[in-house]
């Protein structure tokens, strides 16, 4: 394997680690990765250099805690094993409009458990994902949109799915 093709696969799995570890849409933490980049937040949470800035001790304290229990590797095996893949920004699949967010955009997405995609590269949908993590409690969960008739997130077939 390349080192180009090594990078992006610890890239990969530091993004799927930022799911498990932050909540989201934490502008505060996609801050971190606009001024840091991916690999060194990941890097920083798991316990090799200083908190960053704009975390107080309690709550980087928090993050260290939930870096610890994560297993980004289980959790993309999981998904792989469903279907799914780990769709990040720039990549060809990645809804454009999620950028939009700005610093509170999330890490990546699920593609590929659905009848018919919006990507044009595959014949699934990535807003329609199986969602095993309600038995799990440890892979996807569903975006939804408050106020609607499935405001639980887990019923609506038009709602994104992200990793958790």
């Amino acid at each position: 394997m390349s080192a180009a093709a090594e990078d992006a696969d610890a890239a990969l799995l530091d993004r799927v680690f930022l799911t498990r570890v932050t909540e989201p849409g934490d502008e505060t933490a996609g801050r971190w990765v606009r001024e840091h980049g991916v690999r060194e937040v990941a890097r920083r949470l798991r316990g090799d250099g200083p908190a960053l800035p704009g975390a107080g001790e309690r709550r980087w304290a928090g993050l260290r805690a939930r870096a610890e229990q994560a297993e980004p590797c289980r959790d993309l095996a999981v998904a792989r094993a469903a279907g799914v893949r780990f769709v990040a920004p720039g990549d060809a699949e990645w809804p454009g409009q999620l950028d939009d967010l700005g610093d509170a955009r999330p890490w990546g997405c699920g593609c590929g458990a659905g009848p018919t995609c919006g990507c044009g590269r595959c014949d699934r949908s990535p807003w329609s994902a199986p969602a095993p993590a309600r038995s799990t409690g440890r892979t996807w969960r569903r975006a939804s949109r408050p106020g609607s008739p499935s405001a639980d997130g887990w019923s609506s077939p038009a709602a994104p799915v992200f990793f958790d």
